[in-house]
């Protein structure tokens, strides 16, 4: 979708957009500020490639506003370690919504993670390798026995989902994990997700082993 055209559109009749962008942070351009976006919340794990249990919360200065706190702990309290004081004085920022121990280790990981990943290669040229990586994929697929549904670039996803027209996506899955390849059957459809660390080679021979398998 459109973000920017969509935040544009939100902010012209007052709508505050909130997005859950956990399929796409770390493999798409997302400028909360640019696009007008109000709040963003994302998991750590996929695309960001952080540790399982982590995510992130984005909420711009004027949402907050519009925010209760529904949770609240010592964390979320600009004295913090401060227990005795128990007056009412919450962060100004994002901080009031970390209402409880923080899992710092977690914390560091993401934020390495973030750092030496998107922040590094740039969130651009990481989805122009993953959408030169999906057309790889589909060049190569036997069409005979797998479509794969393509869309126009401004509403492709970063997961490939294909069509096997003559097998069970389950039983390939499991089939291509014996042989290392990571795939996932879901609706009835077999989805590919490559990252932009994946060579041309690995995906030569994932497509390989996909077209040879049941022949």
């Amino acid at each position: 979708a459109d973000l920017k055209e969509l935040g544009d559109f939100c902010r012209t009749y007052g709508i505050d957009l909130v997005l859950d962008v956990a399929q796409s942070l770390g493999a798409f351009p997302i400028y909360p500020e640019e696009y007008n976006i109000s709040a963003i919340v994302s998991s750590g794990w996929k695309w960001l490639m952080g540790p399982v249990g982590t995510g992130l919360l984005y909420t711009s200065a004027e949402f907050r506003k519009k925010l209760s706190d529904v949770m609240v702990g010592a964390e979320l309290m600009i004295q913090g370690t401060d227990y005795l004081n128990h007056s009412w004085h919450p962060h100004l920022t994002a901080k009031r919504f970390e209402y409880s121990t923080s899992p710092i280790s977690l914390a560091a990981a993401l934020e390495t993670c973030i750092t030496e990943l998107p922040l590094r290669y740039t969130p651009e040229k990481i989805h122009a390798e993953l959408l030169r990586l999906q057309e790889l994929i589909i060049g190569l697929l036997d069409r005979d026995r797998f479509t794969p549904l393509v869309f126009p670039e401004q509403n492709r996803s970063s997961i490939l989902s294909v069509i096997c027209r003559q097998d069970d996506p389950n039983i390939i899955e499991k089939e291509l994990a014996k042989e290392g390849i990571v795939c996932s059957s879901r609706g009835g459809y077999l989805r590919f997700a490559p990252h932009f660390y994946n060579t041309d080679e690995e995906i030569k021979k994932a497509v390989s082993l996909l077209n040879s398998i049941h022949d």
